[in-house]
This record gives C-alpha cells, sequence and structure tokens, in this order.
C-alpha cells in the first residue's frame, strides 16, 4: 500500500496573513509560537508522514482551513535492494583413472548429467509409444463399427460393449503414455 506525506513550503491561502497562520498551526498542532518560528525558519517541513492517501488529503483539507497550503507526496520507501549471494562453485569434473590391470569391460565412460532437462529420443519414445497405443484403440473401435456397430448408435450388443471399451482403454493409455 502506499503511503504519503504532507509538505508544507511556506504558501499561504488567499485571505490569510503569514503571522495569522502561525497562529493557527500553533493552535493546530498545541505547541507555542517559538516552535512555529523554528519550523517556518527550516521549510520545507513535512507536517505528517506515513498516512493513506484519504488522510493525506483530509489533512491537507484541515490546514487549508488554517491557513497553509500544503502538497500531498508518495512517501519514498527505502527499499533495500535484494542482496546477493555468491553461487556455489561447480563442482570438481570427474576423472577415470583405470588401474594397469583393468579392461574394456571395467571401463564405463562418464555419462553427461541430464539432471533438469529432458532428453528429446526419450521423449519422443513416449510419444510414439502412446501415439501407438492411440492408433491401436481407434482401431478396434473401427473393428467393431465394422463387426456390428457402437455403443454410441444405440442398440448395442456385447460385442459392440468389447471393442468400445478395449479402444477406449487403448486410447487413454496412449494419452496416459504421451502425457506423463
Amino acid at each position: 500500500m502506499n503511503q504519503y506525506q504532507l509538505v508544507f513550503n511556506g504558501t499561504v491561502a488567499d485571505g490569510h496573513n503569514l503571522n495569522e497562520v502561525k497562529r493557527n498551526l500553533a493552535s493546530l498542532f498545541k505547541i507555542d509560537e517559538t516552535k512555529i518560528e523554528q519550523l517556518f525558519s527550516s521549510l520545507p517541513i513535512v507536517v505528517k508522514k506515513n498516512v493513506d492517501y484519504d488522510g493525506a488529503i483530509k489533512a491537507q483539507r484541515v490546514l487549508r482551513k488554517a491557513g497553509a497550503i500544503c502538497q500531498v507526496e508518495e512517501a519514498i520507501q527505502n527499499i533495500q535492494p535484494p542482496v546477493m549471494e555468491k553461487a556455489a562453485p561447480p563442482p570438481p569434473p570427474l576423472t577415470y583413472k583405470p588401474d594397469l590391470g583393468a579392461t574394456d569391460i571395467d571401463y564405463i565412460p562418464p555419462t553427461k548429467s541430464t539432471a533438469g532437462s529432458t532428453n528429446s529420443k526419450d521423449s519422443q519414445k513416449k510419444g510414439i509409444k502412446g501415439l501407438g497405443d492411440i492408433i491401436v484403440g481407434v482401431v478396434l473401435i473401427g473393428i467393431g463399427f465394422v463387426v456390428g456397430g457402437s455403443v454410441l448408435m444405440g442398440d448395442a450388443t456385447w460385442l459392440d460393449y468389447c471393442f468400445d471399451g478395449l479402444g477406449v482403454f487403448w486410447i487413454g493409455s496412449g494419452i496416459f503414455k504421451m502425457v506423463r
């Protein structure tokens, strides 16, 4: 939520003189006239701070009636920039040091880390595998149409339920494999 402040820079409203405004402000803030003189010597001053907009407007109206013209300004918050932390250094690379008695069968070359990234070949295989199941489901429903009909056409037989049920199962299985 935005905070506002009320700033007085010494401007006096029409119909009021400076001494009258000083007396009005002294009675409004309940301070003696010597402190008011000190305030007027160090203009501009923030009369009210950290209030919402409606509160700032109300205070501005009250001070205007006393003869002081104030500006409502948005208070600038002390926003601390985020603390930047140093990133951890990368781990040292893994190296393979075969011993003299090692054979080719003992050597397993290091693989690249795929943590956090998807391997495109694996995702293509999953997609193709799921697509195959969907095709099988569509073919089963098609065979059901050719042999006797479909549950959706009404007046279904047990054979229609079998073909449509198996077709829907394979289509659902294929979608599940593609999404997973």
